[in-house]
């Protein structure tokens, strides 16, 4: 409890950028154990964030295909 932020050994967070295919960034999430993960951009501002569960949605209703880019699918009320 005495410890600065800075002497903490924190990983940094699973991010994907907009331009990763919706079909690697379903194996990244499955892969790391998460359902959901911020979308950034290239110099780490938030874009929004990608689920698990809506990808797969939209991937079974045809709304997007494995090789889309995962901007399709973002939630961008979350920026």
């Amino acid at each position: 409890w005495h410890l600065r932020v800075q002497e903490l050994s924190l990983s940094a967070p699973l991010t994907v950028l907009p331009t990763v295919t919706c079909e690697h960034t379903i194996e990244i999430l499955r892969e790391k154990g998460f359902d959901q993960a911020p979308v950034v951009d290239e110099s780490g501002v938030i874009l929004g964030m990608v689920t698990l569960g809506n990808m797969l949605s939209s991937l079974l209703a045809g709304k997007v295909q494995p090789s889309d880019q995962v901007r399709k699918v973002i939630y961008k009320q979350f920026k």
